[in-house]
């Protein structure tokens, strides 16, 4: 039978969860009166710590010591037991529980020596394996020879009371169980615990409950901040059996955490193969194991710097994952402006042509090949490739653009490819990445590749063909993944032979093609084009009006005109004209209002421009659309002999040809 009483605050309930759980027991042979002798003295000193503890005094069986201890354990309702002489021994044995042992000094021996004393001066001591050094003094203090006895069994308590009886021994001290025994054989039984040793077994079951929280406090935040890792980890022992794992490590071997506690570890990751480890001592490093259709990069670390192996920690990376943060660190590096602002959709143009292109491109953007982009300067190369780049898979990544013509072959070299720290005189320490690395993910613009260096082709070449990339300077190389956007506007084809572009380099270049033509061949988008570059400058110039008379005075001599710098230098022409027209109403500006020619064109540009032969501008020209003819004259406002030449032909020809057209519809 167990008796048992608890003592607490009153706000127990409340306070729970801070109150240190201690639970006392307290074995006996065979108890007739509950309390104990020994258990009211424990429940008089457990009334001072009711503030801080729960204590539970328990008088039960010898028998039932341990059944009663573990059921308690597996419940959890005890931080620490308290229990005297052998029961404590025997408990610290088979629990996982802490067990406080009380502890008798000289103190204690003098109280019990009182009390024996005024029975009888025939004395004997029993104590559970421990000798009383103070024994000596204590005769002499009291002029009465003890006799002493250690003890290890019950069986040897039993044997030894028998003996001293028959030696005419009266008085026994000892534990609450040597004193029942001695009670059964007639003699005096003496308690060697006092209220000093049993207090002091209290403080030493507090300490170990704070020691307890704070491990485990500390077990909770290592656990928490194990768990949210990216990596696997697991904890071993020096066996190879699982102390500890996290949700990621053990989704790497399709199993729960849980269930891996006290599994060993060549049996849920045999292809990590650390049996090796475990006899050696030596931790693996960066070893790359397939395991679950992964790749995973393993590294195992001793727990301890001590000589001696007494545990390992496991850190599994996926592979994937270290790439996904390699992208993402390098995105980080990235300058802001490494973006593309233009898009498909911004690119002007009616004419078929022109609406082929952008459709072509809008095709080529869905795909992943590489692009080489052909056209005259001032074309729109760039447009298109921040077009293509921003209605692509990669649109959200970075844009990089280079000229290849703008610098010198040295300073490309380490733009395009990057050095190490010291790769030559005046390199940044540290180094610095390239611009194929800056790309990674998105899309690199090579513009004006046909002027490139044929050292650089070469690096060029390999960096296409393997898709890695080595700094100045450097010992490894780097993977990349890009997008390669080039533009040219010279004959490729005529530098190869030539032999100052590698013709390898240009297949390698030439998945994709775009033809971008000149103005002088697409001179039917000249209205709109007009519209939208006057619109786009009133805007960012913050002009209150748009000067939409200016283009109709402009449009017969931008017909006339060959274009050599093609889209740009309309937009040129466009924003001297439109500043000029903001800047009518000065008087010294009507003063040249003649001159306006000259402004836009650029002095004598047009006269020199009207000598050279006009037979391309025809061949344009001659097959102009009813849409077309029809906005010509709406643009000069009904005027037919204005608007005839404002597409370059002669009033009659625009009559016949509106009336054809007509005819036709």
């Amino acid at each position: 039978m167990v008796r048992a009483s608890v003592l607490a605050t009153e706000g127990k309930t409340l306070m729970r969860h801070t109150l240190a759980r201690i639970a006392v027991i307290i074995s006996h042979l065979d108890l007739q009166v509950y309390p104990s002798r020994l258990a009211r003295e424990v429940q008089n000193i457990a009334a001072s710590f009711c503030a801080v503890a729960e204590i539970r005094v328990v008088d039960l069986p010898i028998s039932e010591s341990l059944a009663y201890a573990r059921n308690a354990e597996q419940s959890g309702e005890i931080d620490v037991f308290v229990c005297a002489g052998a029961t404590g021994a025997f408990l610290q044995k088979n629990l996982t529980t802490p067990v406080v042992l009380m502890k008798n000094g000289t103190n204690d021996l003098m109280h019990a020596m009182f009390e024996a004393v005024q029975h009888s001066t025939g004395i004997a001591l029993l104590s559970y394996r421990q000798s009383n050094l103070e024994l000596d003094y204590t005769e002499r203090l009291w002029k009465i020879a003890f006799k002493h006895f250690q003890y290890d069994t019950l069986a040897e308590v039993r044997a030894r009371v028998s003996s001293l009886r028959e030696c005419g021994c009266e008085v026994i001290i000892g534990s609450s169980m040597v004193t029942e025994v001695a009670a059964g054989a007639g003699m005096k039984g003496v308690l060697l615990s006092s209220a000093r040793s049993i207090r002091q077994a209290f403080e030493d079951a507090m300490a170990q409950v704070r020691l307890q929280r704070l491990e485990s406090s500390q077990r909770h935040h290592i656990n928490a901040i194990v768990q949210h890792l990216a990596d696997g980890v697991a904890a071993l022992d020096e066996t190879g059996k699982i102390q500890a794992a996290n949700e990621v490590f053990a989704g790497f071997f399709k199993t729960a955490s849980a269930s891996l506690i006290g599994s060993h570890i060549n049996d849920v990751a045999p292809e990590l193969e650390l049996h090796k480890y475990l006899k050696t001592g030596t931790p693996p490093g960066g070893c790359m194991v397939s395991a679950r259709q992964r790749t995973l990069l393993v590294n195992a670390y001793p727990l301890s710097n001590e000589p001696e192996h007494d545990g390992t920690v496991i850190i599994c990376q996926d592979t994937n994952a270290l790439q996904r943060a390699d992208r993402q660190i390098r995105s980080g590096a990235r300058r802001r402006d490494f973006r593309a602002t233009h898009c498909l959709t911004e690119i002007a143009g009616e004419s078929k042509a022109m609406q082929y292109l952008v459709k072509l491109a809008s095709v080529y953007a869905r795909t992943d090949s590489t692009i080489l982009l052909l056209g005259a300067s001032g074309t729109g190369k760039e447009m298109f490739a921040q077009g293509i780049h921003n209605e692509g898979a990669r649109a959200n990544a970075p844009f990089v653009a280079v000229n290849c013509a703008a610098l010198p072959e040295s300073l490309l070299e380490s733009e395009l490819f990057g050095y190490e720290d010291g790769a030559f005189s005046g390199s940044r320490r540290g180094g610095k990445p390239g611009l194929f690395e800056l790309a990674h993910t998105g899309s690199i613009f090579l513009d004006e590749i046909g002027d490139m260096p044929l050292a650089l082709q070469t690096r060029l070449l390999r960096v296409l063909q393997e898709r890695e990339v080595m700094r100045l300077g450097g010992t490894h190389t780097t993977c990349v993944d890009v997008r390669v956007i080039a533009a040219t506007h010279h004959n490729l084809l005529k530098q190869i032979a030539k032999g100052i572009f590698r013709e390898d380099l240009y297949y390698r270049l030439n998945i994709l093609q775009l033809n971008l033509p000149p103005l002088i061949e697409r001179l039917e988008d000249l209205p709109y084009l007009c519209h939208k570059i006057m619109e786009s400058i009133v805007r960012r110039l913050k002009l209150r009006d748009s000067p939409k008379e200016m283009i109709a005075m402009l449009l017969p001599y931008f017909y006339k005109y060959h274009w050599p710098g093609n889209v740009r230098e309309l937009e040129n022409m466009l924003e001297r004209a439109v500043i000029y027209f903001a800047n009518m109403n000065d008087p010294l500006f009507r003063e040249q209002e003649g001159n306006f020619i000259d402004l836009v064109f650029g002095h004598g540009a047009m006269a020199a421009d009207e000598e050279e032969s006009t037979e391309q501008r025809r061949t344009v020209l001659s097959a102009h659309t009813r849409r077309e003819l029809t906005q010509a004259v709406d643009i000069c406002a009904g005027n037919f002999s204005a608007a005839a030449k404002l597409l370059g032909i002669s009033r009659s020809t625009l009559y016949r040809r509106l009336k054809s057209e007509s005819s036709n519809t």
